[in-house]
């Protein structure tokens, strides 16, 4: 019986080693370039996705919306709600006062006082009664613009008297407001809130102030956050 033996040899042991280790780098070295492949992939696809969404977000005019603010977070304070009560009283005449507040003459022009107050809510709507007066003067802000003139003909003459008060008073006003709670709960208005109540204050006022003839005029504006 013929038995072939084949001989072998310690180096080509060796070289099998070799070989199968080789091959074994090789295919970590793949994996792992897969791995970096698939991960650079999907970390792409984050950011295509959230661009996307911004874009959808954007076009649709959401931004003011719930949506967002689960996304992002609500930064906003939690301001209470209130009500601003205001009121102007103009008359056509500048009185002149001496030191101690007596009226000493008179001459031709206009007098605009306005007076603005902000008040927490606590769920009394007084306005729905009619009553359009605080139950308090806290933080009750009041403005005297005087302007001498010979002839008032129109609106337009007291205008600029109208806004000035008016402006004054209300920003005061906010300004005691905010002041007072920033240092009672250490939560104040953002500024888009500061801005819109003090606006909305100063239109009201304006608008009461131009109407015609002299007297007093009151008004409530509730701000509900």
């Amino acid at each position: 019986m013929n038995v072939r033996i084949r001989a072998i040899d310690a180096d080509d042991d060796e070289e099998d080693d070799d070989k199968v280790a080789k091959t074994l780098e090789e295919l970590r070295t793949e994996r792992l370039a897969e791995t970096k492949r698939i991960r650079n992939l999907f970390v792409q696809a984050s950011f295509v996705a959230a661009a996307v969404a911004t874009v959808l977000v954007s076009k649709s005019g959401l931004y003011d919306i719930d949506i967002l603010e689960e996304l992002v977070g609500n930064e906003r304070d939690p301001v209470r709600s209130l009500s601003v009560y205001g009121s102007v009283q103009k008359e056509y005449r500048v009185d002149r006062f001496d030191d101690v507040g007596h009226v000493v003459g008179r001459s031709r022009g206009v007098s605009v006082t306005s007076c603005a107050q902000l008040v927490p809510y606590t769920g009394d709507s007084r306005g729905d009664r009619g009553d359009l007066e605080p139950r308090n003067r806290d933080f009750r802000e009041c403005q005297l613009v005087t302007e001498k003139m010979d002839v008032v003909e129109s609106a337009a003459d007291i205008a600029p008297s109208c806004q000035k008060a008016c402006e004054l008073s209300c920003t005061n006003a906010v300004k005691a407001y905010d002041k007072d709670q920033l240092k009672r709960f250490g939560f104040g208005f953002i500024e888009e809130d500061r801005t819109k109540i003090t606006k909305s204050c100063a239109r009201n006022c304006y608008a009461d102030c131009l109407k015609a003839g002299t007297g007093s005029y009151n008004f409530l504006i509730p701000f509900r956050f």
